[in-house]
């Protein structure tokens, strides 16, 4: 199945051997290898122990004994020469339609404790994140959600490189923001959904809000510069248009954003940050979208982001 995915001896710098019309053909191919990675053993290939922490929950469950370790398992996902395999989840995270959520597991299992496979996946997703075009970002930012909340001794050390590192995202939100305002949305709106998600990384976000309150005073401004736009099928993540719109998910984006920021100010003070109007926005939008599929806690209504 590798070499049918990959050519024989495919070399890191060398095309891929399907077009992305004709890789969109396997997502059966690609659950299937997910799922042998899912039934392995990967507890030898850890780098750190993992102390209290416990795998993250999968889908996958298996009646009998872990699989020993298929070698060629072991160099597509473990070695450098297997570059070729983690590129092309990373294209199918872009390209396929159908379900993914065995590619996220299988990359979630792997990251567990293991801290070079960890920062090689993540420098994978941010290239994806700066290169390709927005409207084929919303399962790529998904599989970085699910790899940043998994708890083991590398979370922090996970969110400092996402977000901090060169090509982090706090760079891409400033690189993107005045030529690419869907891209640095999309950006924003994930830290949102995140902190929302996961509170190490709620906590990580208020201490870091120095670095990215600019950004919540740039969608104010969006929201304000575009007209509320009357499609019903509108939305930031997967339209093909280049500019940002005025939708009710980016409303809620900047609600709750504008919130963070308020308590992290506020978290001094013996009244804490519950009665800023800011958070009465946010609980109300959040309330609201509890109620529908706009909530941005919603694991399924995170990919939509559309106005109902």
């Amino acid at each position: 199945m590798l070499i049918f995915l990959l050519g024989l001896n495919r070399q890191n710098n060398q095309n891929r051997r399907w077009s992305p019309a004709q890789a969109r053909e396997f997502l059966h191919l690609h659950s299937s290898l997910a799922l042998m990675t899912l039934h392995s053993d990967l507890s030898p290939q850890r780098t750190l122990a993992p102390g209290g922490s416990k795998l993250p929950a999968s889908s996958v469950h298996s009646s009998g004994p872990l699989l020993p370790l298929h070698s060629d398992i072991l160099a597509s996902l473990f070695t450098p020469e297997g570059q070729p395999y983690l590129l092309e989840v990373m294209f199918a995270m872009r390209e396929l339609s159908g379900p993914l959520s065995l590619l996220i597991e299988m990359v979630t299992y792997c990251s567990y404790c293991n801290e070079g496979f960890s920062l090689g996946v993540l420098q994978l997703l941010k290239s994806q994140m700066e290169t390709a075009p927005p409207h084929e970002l919303k399962n790529v930012f998904q599989m970085l959600q699910e790899i940043l909340v998994v708890e083991d001794p590398l979370q922090s050390q996970r969110l400092k490189y996402a977000f901090e590192s060169d090509n982090g995202l706090l760079a891409l939100m400033h690189q993107s923001n005045n030529v690419d305002s869907r891209r640095c949305y999309q950006c924003v709106k994930f830290l949102v959904t995140l902190a929302q998600k996961c509170p190490p990384a709620k906590d990580y976000f208020k201490d870091l809000s120095g670095h990215w309150s600019w950004a919540v005073q740039w969608l104010q401004k969006k929201m304000t510069e575009h007209y509320w736009t009357p499609q019903s099928n509108v939305s930031n993540e997967t339209s093909t248009n280049k500019t940002f719109q005025r939708t009710i998910s980016a409303q809620d984006t900047l609600a709750y954003a504008t919130a963070l920021l308020n308590e992290k100010e506020q978290s001094g003070s013996s009244n804490g940050s519950d009665g800023s109007p800011a958070n009465e926005n946010a609980e109300r939008s959040l309330r609201q979208g509890s109620e529908s599929p706009m909530m941005l806690g919603d694991s399924k209504s995170d990919l939509e982001d559309v106005d109902s």
